[in-house]
């Protein structure tokens, strides 16, 4: 099982927003936390009631009605935990702008589809200029730095890029082929998805849509 934290809106910043992949990551934090000390200083017979208890209680972050999520049966756009080009942890629903079309990337630094791809909008850029792109890939951080710098998408506004440590969002857009490209327009629903690359008219029509 993976962890996917579903939440269609970008995270309020409560504290005591419990959609808000921040605080899924600390609960789950906390949660291992209390498992570790608690096997060690509570007897066994009481620790063992409290885990059934425990699993009970807290749900599956990725199943709902018994059925994993994916893109298929979700069609907002997922909030997943990723790790920005400067290390830091944020949630993928965070690059979402009110009122834009938005397109996740799922690449590899090393795939010259991808590279060819993302050279082509860059090369288009007021084309999609409007447009907000999050490119996600599951390769090392310091490969998709490169791959960003390489290509100036690190100085773009409406670029943002993601680490994807365990392939959580891979596995939620059960990706086969590379890039995948996932095209959500302005009211937050998937319009168009694609399991290989596609030419920037391709892309424009779909983002137009």
């Amino acid at each position: 099982m993976y962890e996917a934290l579903i939440d269609p809106e970008p995270p309020t910043g409560s504290a005591f927003n419990f959609n808000s992949p921040f605080c899924q990551i600390n609960f789950a934090f906390l949660f291992n936390y209390v498992i570790g000390v608690g096997a060690y200083f509570v007897p066994m017979k009481s620790w063992l009631a409290f885990l059934v208890i425990i699993s009970l209680v807290v749900p599956g972050s990725a199943q709902t009605n018994g059925s994993t999520l994916t893109y298929r049966n979700y069609t907002s756009i997922p909030a997943f935990p990723l790790q920005g080009l400067d290390g830091k942890k944020f949630s993928s629903v965070s690059a979402v702008q009110k009122g834009k079309v938005f397109v996740v990337v799922y690449f590899s630094p090393f795939c010259s589809h991808c590279q060819h791809f993302t050279d082509e909008i860059t090369g288009h850029y007021n084309d999609f200029k409007q447009v907000q792109f999050l490119y996600v890939s599951a390769y090392p951080l310091e490969d998709i730095r490169t791959f960003a710098n390489d290509r100036g998408l690190s100085k773009m506004k409406n670029f943002t890029l993601g680490f994807d440590p365990d392939f959580n969002m891979g596995k939620f857009y059960e990706l086969k082929e590379i890039p995948g490209i996932f095209v959500y327009g302005k009211d937050g629903k998937l319009k168009k998805n694609y399991s290989s690359s596609i030419g920037v008219d391709e892309l424009k029509e779909a983002v137009d849509m």
